[in-house]
Protein backbone atom coordinates (compact mmCIF):
# COMPACT_ATOMS: atom_id res chain seq x y z
CA UNK A 1 0.00 0.00 0.00
CA UNK A 2 1.38 3.54 -0.65
CA UNK A 3 -0.10 6.97 0.11
CA UNK A 4 -1.47 8.85 -2.34
CA UNK A 5 -3.43 12.44 -3.03
CA UNK A 6 -2.77 15.99 -3.15
CA UNK A 7 -0.31 18.09 -0.28
CA UNK A 8 -2.49 21.02 -0.45
CA UNK A 9 -4.12 21.74 2.95
CA UNK A 10 -8.09 22.04 2.68
CA UNK A 11 -9.72 25.10 4.42
CA UNK A 12 -9.98 23.05 7.85
CA UNK A 13 -5.57 22.27 7.03
CA UNK A 14 -5.69 18.44 6.54
CA UNK A 15 -4.65 17.31 3.67
CA UNK A 16 -6.76 14.99 1.50
CA UNK A 17 -5.04 11.62 1.15
CA UNK A 18 -5.94 8.12 0.65
CA UNK A 19 -3.52 4.27 0.93
CA UNK A 20 -4.08 2.29 -2.56
CA UNK A 21 -2.68 -0.55 -3.89
CA UNK A 22 1.46 -0.20 -5.00
CA UNK A 23 0.52 -1.80 -8.11
CA UNK A 24 -2.27 0.49 -8.88
CA UNK A 25 -0.43 3.84 -8.14
CA UNK A 26 0.44 6.59 -10.25
CA UNK A 27 4.02 5.81 -8.94
CA UNK A 28 4.17 2.67 -10.05
CA UNK A 29 2.27 2.32 -13.37
CA UNK A 30 4.44 5.26 -14.76
CA UNK A 31 7.47 3.20 -13.80
CA UNK A 32 6.43 0.18 -15.60
CA UNK A 33 5.28 1.81 -18.64
CA UNK A 34 8.79 3.81 -19.23
CA UNK A 35 10.17 0.33 -19.44
CA UNK A 36 7.51 -1.76 -20.86
CA UNK A 37 8.44 -0.45 -24.78
CA UNK A 38 12.28 -2.35 -24.02
CA UNK A 39 10.66 -5.29 -24.25
CA UNK A 40 9.63 -4.65 -27.83
CA UNK A 41 13.21 -5.60 -28.91
CA UNK A 42 12.79 -8.84 -28.71
CA UNK A 43 9.75 -9.06 -31.44
CA UNK A 44 10.00 -8.81 -34.92
CA UNK A 45 7.07 -7.06 -37.26
CA UNK A 46 5.52 -10.38 -39.74
CA UNK A 47 3.28 -11.54 -41.93
CA UNK A 48 0.84 -14.23 -41.80
CA UNK A 49 2.68 -17.08 -44.94
CA UNK A 50 -1.70 -18.61 -44.48
CA UNK A 51 -3.17 -15.18 -45.17
CA UNK A 52 -0.82 -12.52 -45.33
CA UNK A 53 -2.02 -10.97 -42.03
CA UNK A 54 0.49 -8.33 -40.88
CA UNK A 55 1.36 -9.47 -36.57
CA UNK A 56 3.99 -8.75 -34.11
CA UNK A 57 5.53 -11.57 -32.81
CA UNK A 58 7.71 -12.43 -30.06
CA UNK A 59 10.99 -14.41 -31.26
CA UNK A 60 11.76 -16.05 -27.77
CA UNK A 61 9.33 -17.86 -25.67
CA UNK A 62 9.10 -17.03 -21.90
CA UNK A 63 10.70 -20.23 -21.53
CA UNK A 64 13.36 -19.26 -23.65
CA UNK A 65 12.87 -21.10 -26.65
CA UNK A 66 12.69 -20.43 -30.29
CA UNK A 67 8.94 -18.98 -31.09
CA UNK A 68 7.34 -22.24 -33.07
CA UNK A 69 5.38 -19.97 -34.48
CA UNK A 70 7.93 -18.06 -36.37
CA UNK A 71 7.82 -21.42 -39.03
CA UNK A 72 4.54 -20.14 -40.04
CA UNK A 73 5.81 -16.48 -40.59
CA UNK A 74 7.30 -13.98 -43.56
CA UNK A 75 9.81 -11.91 -40.86
CA UNK A 76 9.58 -8.17 -42.35
CA UNK A 77 13.13 -7.12 -42.23
CA UNK A 78 13.83 -3.05 -41.52
CA UNK A 79 16.65 -0.98 -42.45
CA UNK A 80 16.44 -0.13 -38.31
CA UNK A 81 16.35 -3.63 -37.03
CA UNK A 82 13.01 -3.90 -35.83
CA UNK A 83 13.72 -0.61 -33.56
CA UNK A 84 10.56 1.20 -35.39
CA UNK A 85 8.27 -1.35 -32.94
CA UNK A 86 10.04 0.24 -29.72
CA UNK A 87 9.73 3.56 -31.32
CA UNK A 88 5.87 3.44 -31.76
CA UNK A 89 5.63 2.11 -28.35
CA UNK A 90 6.93 4.63 -26.98
CA UNK A 91 5.25 7.16 -28.85
CA UNK A 92 1.78 5.64 -28.43
CA UNK A 93 2.42 4.86 -24.47
CA UNK A 94 3.89 9.06 -24.64
CA UNK A 95 0.56 10.13 -26.10
CA UNK A 96 -1.66 8.31 -24.26
CA UNK A 97 -0.27 8.04 -21.20
CA UNK A 98 -2.25 9.58 -18.54
CA UNK A 99 -5.52 7.86 -19.84
CA UNK A 100 -3.52 4.81 -19.73
CA UNK A 101 -2.40 5.32 -16.14
CA UNK A 102 -5.83 6.49 -14.99
CA UNK A 103 -7.74 3.49 -17.07
CA UNK A 104 -4.94 0.79 -15.25
CA UNK A 105 -5.26 2.12 -11.57
CA UNK A 106 -9.04 0.80 -11.96
CA UNK A 107 -10.21 -2.85 -11.74
CA UNK A 108 -11.56 -2.65 -14.97
CA UNK A 109 -12.72 -5.89 -17.51
CA UNK A 110 -11.43 -5.79 -20.87
CA UNK A 111 -8.84 -3.91 -20.62
CA UNK A 112 -7.05 -4.59 -23.83
CA UNK A 113 -10.01 -3.14 -25.73
CA UNK A 114 -10.59 -0.44 -23.30
CA UNK A 115 -6.68 1.03 -23.68
CA UNK A 116 -6.79 0.07 -27.92
CA UNK A 117 -9.88 1.50 -28.72
CA UNK A 118 -11.04 3.59 -26.22
CA UNK A 119 -8.12 4.98 -24.65
CA UNK A 120 -5.82 5.50 -27.79
CA UNK A 121 -8.38 4.76 -30.30
CA UNK A 122 -5.87 3.05 -32.45
CA UNK A 123 -8.16 -0.89 -32.79
CA UNK A 124 -11.98 -1.24 -34.47
CA UNK A 125 -12.66 -3.64 -31.71
CA UNK A 126 -15.56 -1.84 -29.52
CA UNK A 127 -17.28 -3.79 -26.33
CA UNK A 128 -20.20 -3.94 -28.09
CA UNK A 129 -19.23 -6.21 -30.93
CA UNK A 130 -20.79 -9.92 -29.94
CA UNK A 131 -17.73 -11.37 -32.23
CA UNK A 132 -14.93 -10.63 -29.64
CA UNK A 133 -15.21 -13.33 -27.39
CA UNK A 134 -12.93 -15.79 -27.48
CA UNK A 135 -12.85 -19.08 -25.41
CA UNK A 136 -10.58 -19.38 -22.83
CA UNK A 137 -7.75 -21.66 -23.77
CA UNK A 138 -7.84 -19.99 -27.25
CA UNK A 139 -6.58 -16.54 -26.06
CA UNK A 140 -4.35 -17.28 -23.62
CA UNK A 141 -2.57 -20.03 -26.80
CA UNK A 142 -2.88 -16.97 -29.13
CA UNK A 143 -1.50 -13.75 -26.87
CA UNK A 144 1.10 -15.66 -25.51
CA UNK A 145 2.91 -16.69 -29.33
CA UNK A 146 2.06 -13.44 -30.69
CA UNK A 147 -0.01 -10.01 -31.30
CA UNK A 148 -2.53 -9.04 -34.15
CA UNK A 149 -2.35 -5.76 -35.86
Amino acid sequence: MVEVGTYRLDHKGDQKQRMVEYRKSEVYLTEMMENICNRMDDYVRARMKSNGQLVVVPLITEKGAMNPIISQLDIIQDSDLNKSLKFYCEGILEEYEEGFVKLLSRDEDNLDIKLCSGVAKLCDQSLDQEDYKFEEEEEQHYSADHMEL
